[in-house]
């Protein structure tokens, strides 16, 4: 489903070279100021960029063929078959189960793999574990994170302090059940401020936080209000970039909530399953182009992605800033990079063929600012 979305938007794209993939990051974008003909204008030495920094990821599947396969195969139609199936094995592999790394956590890989995808969870699971009210953020319904990624730091503040609630301050001062801010809190993603305050940190909402009202879940009776804000609050209201998200990949539980709810509702189904229609990532497909209905919910799109590792989640993405970088060779037959290299070598000795492919590449994330995660576990 991520590469299908990706490719959609032409955010598979090659790499520089170099041993590592690295980018250029606009922590903050300075506001212009007002001159005058009597008033000089002012030139600062500019501290408004940073540079992430990811190793390649290395990935292989391979399948050997002894020579007894292969000799016992001799017919013309046997042997076409038996190397044919073993063509068709490795390709499956990277086309079925490799785009479940898109997911993974890069610093902690399940398995042993010394050269990891660096996927989505590896900057949600930053999150801080505490439950106190100094890690969670504005009504208590969004968690903090504490680590890095591409090398850069998540934690709010690190390169900037400018952040003010609704109270003047960066932490809610007094508690206002009004307001359902409790004292000791942050305010964000709620308030105003620089972007190179949150620029690194992504938005995690809290699926299970009693701030929602009773027994809170990601289900039919809340997943409306978490939704909206979610949306809402990826929309950065600090001073700088402004980066909503456009796609949200749902696990298989949020997906039937959201059927279920608007089941039990005046809404029919019609209203949210996405015509054909510019914007639409189906467009100029036919029929269900990811074998998943795409729904439309206030203008992002929400698709079953069932490579989600976690069923209880929600992944909201801005397609924008999210790119996969192969380190292939450019193909200028077919005008693309390739995502995967074949191999066929023979077994020393003469004792067979080995058919394989390997996978050099990078995913990347802008900014994780412009990601936010529905944890259907968090408290």
């Amino acid at each position: 489903m991520i590469l299908a979305l990706l490719n959609e938007r032409n955010r598979i794209m090659g790499s520089d070279g170099g041993d590592f993939l690295e980018w250029t990051v606009h922590m903050r974008n300075p506001k212009p100021k007002g001159v005058g003909e009597n008033t000089p204008p002012e030139y600062n030495t500019p501290d408004n960029k940073r540079v992430a920094q990811l190793p390649w990821s290395w990935y292989h599947h391979g399948k050997k063929l002894s020579r007894k396969t292969i000799q016992t195969n001799k017919g013309k139609q046997a042997f076409i078959n038996v190397i044919t199936d073993a063509w068709d094995e490795v390709q499956n592999s990277f086309s079925q189960r490799w785009p479940e790394y898109f997911y993974q956590d890069g610093d902690n890989p399940p398995g042993s793999e010394p050269e990891p995808m660096f996927g989505f969870y590896t900057w949600f699971n930053k999150f801080i574990a505490s439950t106190s009210a100094a890690d969670q953020g504005f009504q208590g319904k969004v968690r903090l994170c504490s680590g890095t990624y591409g090398n850069l730091t998540m934690t709010l503040g690190t390169e900037s302090s400018d952040w003010t609630g609704q109270d003047g301050f960066e932490t809610v001062q007094a508690t206002d059940a009004t307001l359902g801010v409790t004292a000791g809190q942050k305010w964000w993603p709620e308030g105003q401020g620089e972007s190179a305050y949150d620029y690194w940190h992504p938005l995690i909402v809290k699926c299970r936080s009693t701030s929602w009202g009773t027994s809170p879940s990601f289900n039919s009776v809340y997943c409306d209000r978490m939704l909206d804000f979610g949306i809402t609050y990826s929309a950065r209201n600090g001073k700088g970039d402004k980066g909503p998200i456009n796609v949200i990949l749902s696990g298989a539980t949020p997906a039937l909530q959201m059927r279920e709810r608007y089941a039990s509702t005046y809404r029919t189904m019609a209203e949210i399953i996405a015509q054909q229609n510019p914007g639409n990532p189906n467009t100029n497909r036919s029929g269900r182009a990811y074998q998943s209905e795409i729904l439309n919910f206030n203008g992002v799109w929400l698709i079953r992605d069932y490579d989600m590792p976690n069923g209880q989640d929600l992944i909201g993405l801005n397609l924008d800033t999210i790119s996969y970088h192969p380190v292939h060779n450019y193909d200028s037959v077919t005008g693309s990079t390739p995502l995967i290299d074949m191999v066929n070598d023979k077994i020393p000795g003469g004792m067979g063929d080995l058919i394989g492919a390997y996978s050099m590449g990078q995913l990347r994330c802008d900014t994780p600012r412009n990601t936010v995660i529905w944890d259907g576990d968090l408290v």
